[in-house]
């Protein structure tokens, strides 16, 4: 389980090798975001520099479940990487969304690590 990062900082080194290790491994992420109380499960596809300022990382991916929301349909979804507070990796394992690519425009500035599909 990663900590949370320092407060002035645009990334969150930590946070990003254990989504690239989950991605690796094609297992889902439960992670916590911002300042929520809520659990989220994430298939997480791609860890990826943002299109607007590459000094910022993304991950791209589906959300499975929010605890907050625990009936709510699967959707597509990102998260600004330094703003992720927990991340636990799982051992369940998940195929990804076919309609993944990783030559999408959002991945323009360069992908860290993403799915093989």
């Amino acid at each position: 389980m990663a900590e949370a990062p320092q407060a002035s900082s645009t990334r969150n080194v930590e946070h990003e090798q254990a989504l690239c290790q989950a991605i690796i491994a094609g297992v889902q992420v439960i992670l916590r975001y911002e300042d929520g109380k809520n659990e989220r499960t994430f298939e997480p596809f791609a860890v990826y520099y943002t299109a607007k300022d590459r000094s910022r990382v993304s991950v791209s991916g589906v959300q499975v479940r929010d605890s907050a929301k625990p009936i709510g349909p699967s959707t597509p979804q990102a998260f600004d990487v330094a703003k992720i507070t927990r991340i636990t990796i799982t051992s369940k394992k998940f195929k990804p969304d076919p309609r993944f690519t990783p030559t999408d425009r959002l991945y323009a500035n360069g992908i860290i690590c993403y799915a093989k599909v």
